[in-house]
């Protein structure tokens, strides 16, 4: 529903993984997917599959389910969650590029063994650079307050510049200087 949404909205909206799929098929046709939950991986391989038909690009996709990191992470331990995460995908290595297919998998990256061959993709940090993309060419949103939500902090960490946004002081929440530069 997100699709039909967007044509009557003016600003980017994005659906949970189409920027990280989309950014996927840039670097080949064999696609890692790794997930701690069955249910994600099945979305995942949904979207990429309407992706590859849509744009006539055939791949072949390697998936593994670490589903014994989820009930880690659940129960509050994400340091042994991301070790169980990176090392399931550091034995994914017959693909050209893995994508982690879980927002709750991101931190994890930091404990990957380095392989410059196999680019590790997540969610949130391919829609932070489709959003960046996006907005940079929309001239007529420079300089006001993108709105996220009621509860949108003021900053994330490591963020150095306001971002270009949208309609500030409409909803409560929203606020000047808000950026997604610590992302990536």
């Amino acid at each position: 529903w997100v699709e039909a949404a967007r044509a009557d909205m003016d600003i980017p909206c994005l659906t949970s993984h189409e920027a990280m799929i989309e950014e996927a098929f840039t670097h080949g046709a064999r696609l890692g997917i790794l997930t701690t939950v069955s249910g994600s991986l099945k979305c995942l391989v949904d979207d990429i599959d309407r992706y590859s038909k849509e744009h006539d690009k055939p791949i072949t996709i390697t998936d593994h389910i670490e589903d014994a990191a989820r009930p880690i992470i659940l129960a509050g331990d994400i340091e042994t969650h991301d070790r169980m995460v990176a090392d399931a995908a550091d034995k994914m290595t017959d693909c050209d590029c893995l994508m982690l297919g879980q927002f709750s998998m991101a931190n994890a990256i930091s404990k990957f063994t380095d392989m410059p061959d196999r680019p590790v993709l997540t969610s949130p940090h391919t829609a932070v650079r489709k959003l960046k993309r996006l907005l940079a060419r929309d001239d007529g949103m420079t300089g006001e307050t993108l709105v996220l939500s009621p509860q949108t902090p003021t900053s994330w960490p490591g963020s150095t510049r306001p971002s270009p946004a949208r309609s500030a002081g409409e909803m409560p929440g929203s606020a000047p200087g808000m950026t997604f530069d610590g992302m990536g």
